[in-house]
């Protein structure tokens, strides 16, 4: 029986899906002041190494294996790449030239991207309401780049945008793997710490690629975005989304993802000065409405 004192596990996993939602939507504005003159993709790489190094820590303190069948590392690496590596070149990239709450909303996307895939990589059919989703999704997109196609805004917004859908694409497909990695026995701990080691790998050779230079601005807002975004982000909010899917399934869990770019929205237009226009809340509204459509798909699904 549990203590009175206490919330029953039910409510305990609301404010987990209300604590990682308000991470997640929040760690965009993060990304934004990373932006401070210090290379991009060194910030990436800074960022999952001190990730890496944390989970591991953690992982070793309460005796969790770090190891991963050998069979599933083709899929470790490439899943690493595209979750915690390719993804986030193109979130500091995109942010670099558009706000970071409009590269959340278009990173919102990839819940579509998944269930677009799924029928190629895990041999799942593709339900007609998927099709009304992902199409709801390309008119969402369609409207936030209205503005670029009328001459409302600079070149550079649609350069930002692209950039931000290759990494929400990139999402989708990570998301895919990680069903068949998870399906395959992989524990979802050691999965997230391999894909923090191939991601920080990946961002070490952009870095040496792009000859920006290895330059850190260190700033207390660099800094504190650096250890924010590193272990609140990444290991607390991942800690706290297991408990949710525990709890309340990973449908629910899910729903995370029409919110988190609302709250990211906001704070650019608080922080960053993001004008909120109807072409935004319009394409806003499509993006998540197609969210809800998949996510809908997927707990009927797991009905069956």
């Amino acid at each position: 029986m549990s203590s009175p004192l206490l919330p029953p596990p039910r409510g305990l996993a609301l404010w987990a899906f209300a604590g990682m939602t308000l991470i997640w939507g929040s760690t965009w504005y993060a990304i934004h002041e990373q932006l401070n003159g210090t290379p991009k993709f060194v910030s990436v790489a800074l960022r999952f190494a001190l990730a890496a190094a944390a989970l591991a820590a953690w992982m070793l303190v309460t005796r969790r294996p770090l190891g991963i069948p050998r069979r599933l590392w083709p899929l470790i690496l490439v899943q690493g790449l595209c979750v915690c590596g390719i993804n986030y070149l193109f979130a500091y990239s995109a942010t670099a030239y558009i706000a970071s709450g409009l590269v959340a909303l278009v990173f919102a996307f990839n819940v579509v991207v998944s269930l677009l895939l799924e029928p190629l990589l895990l041999g799942r059919r593709s339900p007609p309401r998927l099709w009304l989703a992902a199409a709801l999704g390309v008119a969402g997109l369609a409207l936030v780049l209205l503005p670029v196609q009328t001459g409302a805004a600079p070149p550079q917004r649609l350069l930002g945008v692209g950039l931000a859908l290759g990494g929400a694409i990139c999402v989708g497909l990570g998301n895919v793997l990680s069903s068949r990695l998870i399906s395959g026995g992989a524990s979802l701990f050691a999965m997230n710490f391999w894909g923090f080691m191939v991601g920080a790998v990946l961002a070490v050779l952009a870095a040496l690629l792009s000859g920006e230079g290895w330059q850190i601005v260190w700033t207390p807002a660099y800094a504190l975005s650096l250890v924010y975004l590193s272990v609140i982000g990444s290991i607390l909010a991942f800690a706290l989304y297991l408990n949710v899917v525990r709890e309340l399934g990973p449908v629910r869990a899910g729903y995370s993802a029409v919110l988190t770019p609302v709250i990211a929205l906001l704070l650019s237009g608080l922080l960053e000065g993001l004008l909120i226009t109807p072409f935004l809340v319009g394409g806003l509204v499509l993006v998540l409405l197609g969210n809800v459509l998949v996510l809908r798909q997927r707990a009927q699904r797991l009905a069956r």
